[in-house]
């Protein structure tokens, strides 16, 4: 990954070298610029054009949220892989602002999703489990209602603004940065308390998604030129 002050330093050359109200001199100069500072670094469009960010996980293995995850990279058409090392997290890749859109939405669920657990926790519906292993289940049935309902409120969000053009083309980059690159099972379960499934349901709909993508405004078209 190029550095911060490396890629301010280009971001800053290309709006001269493709912004309107600049002159063919300005243009041209940084433009040559530009191509100088590729050389030198051995750098490639694909490098400039597709950044990377990333979110922190609480696991290492998938869980119900994982799919979560899956459903953000579409919505900002960006490709999406999850390092499982001593910090585990996900990187998402495309081009600006689909990478730092991705990882506010998957902080902001993640712990939305915490909050809300946690208010489930007491709930009468939760706390007539009695043993350990009913309260897991209610816990993860919880899990996969509210991550349902997100998933639904993010495809409605985000439905004009997604691309599986660009999304492509960031699958292609990431798989050349990130060779051996493979696929994730997401963890198959059963819902065995359907209420507590449906107040995962209920709970998703007061997430606060929009607030921190674009102002709250209608979405653009994400990693379009």
């Amino acid at each position: 990954m190029m550095d911060d002050a490396l890629r301010k330093r280009l971001a800053a050359l290309r709006a001269t070298a493709f912004g309107r109200g600049t002159t063919e001199a300005e243009a041209m100069a940084a433009a040559a610029r530009m191509a100088q500072i590729m050389r030198e670094y051995d750098l490639s469009d694909d490098d400039i054009e597709f950044e990377e960010a990333e979110a922190p996980l609480k696991t290492k293995r998938p869980t119900n949220r994982t799919a979560l995850i899956g459903v953000i990279a579409v919505c900002t058409n960006c490709a999406a892989t999850l390092r499982s090392d001593w910090s585990p997290c996900v990187i998402y890749l495309g081009k600006t602002p689909g990478p730092e859109i991705a990882t506010y939405l998957t902080v902001v669920c993640d712990r939305a999703i915490d909050r809300a657990v946690a208010e489930f926790k007491a709930t009468p519906e939760y706390k007539r489990r009695r043993t350990v292993s009913t309260r897991r289940q209610a816990v993860q049935d919880f899990t996969v209602g509210i991550v349902a309902r997100l998933n639904k409120r993010l495809g409605e969000m985000f439905g004009a603004s997604i691309d599986d053009d660009a999304r492509a083309e960031a699958v292609r980059v990431r798989d050349q940065r990130m060779p051996g690159t493979g696929k994730v099972s997401l963890p198959e379960r059963k819902v065995r308390f359907g209420d507590a499934a449906d107040a995962g349901l209920a709970a998703g709909r007061n997430v606060q998604l929009a607030q921190g993508v674009n102002g709250g405004r209608a979405i653009g078209l994400i990693g379009r030129q």
